[in-house]
């Protein structure tokens, strides 16, 4: 592909999708938690408007966004989309589908400290 035209080349929102449904079960690495599905993760909801002018919770879409992963020295494209963990509401995690070379399609994955807050 040529150069001026692989810069425009974006991480596929249907994939993240697809792989933030599967990651919510299978990042446990623990086979009781697994079992039990103790640490199901699912991904965070937002409140829209619906067509009858109501609000309604839904499923976050993935976001494109200008951002320093954890680790990296540079600025990239990402596409991110956040975790909660199931039946709470509050941020648990992310994952990222990086846009940028070298790492044009490579994941990232981000869980955030289960035991502090803020």
């Amino acid at each position: 592909m040529p150069p001026a035209l692989r810069k425009h080349v974006r991480y596929p929102e249907l994939l993240l999708q697809m792989q933030a449904a599967v990651y919510g079960l299978y990042h446990m690495t623990d086979p009781g938690v697994f079992y039990n599905r103790e640490d199901l993760w699912t991904v965070a909801s937002e409140v829209a408007p619906t067509a009858q002018r109501e609000q309604a919770a839904q499923p976050m879409e993935p976001n494109f966004v200008l951002m320093k992963l954890p680790g990296e020295r540079t600025v990239e494209f990402v596409e991110i989309l956040p975790f909660t963990p199931a039946s709470r509401n509050n941020l648990i995690g992310w994952i990222a589908g990086r846009s940028d070379d070298p790492h044009y399609g490579h994941g990232h994955r981000l869980q955030l400290p289960q035991d502090k807050a803020g």
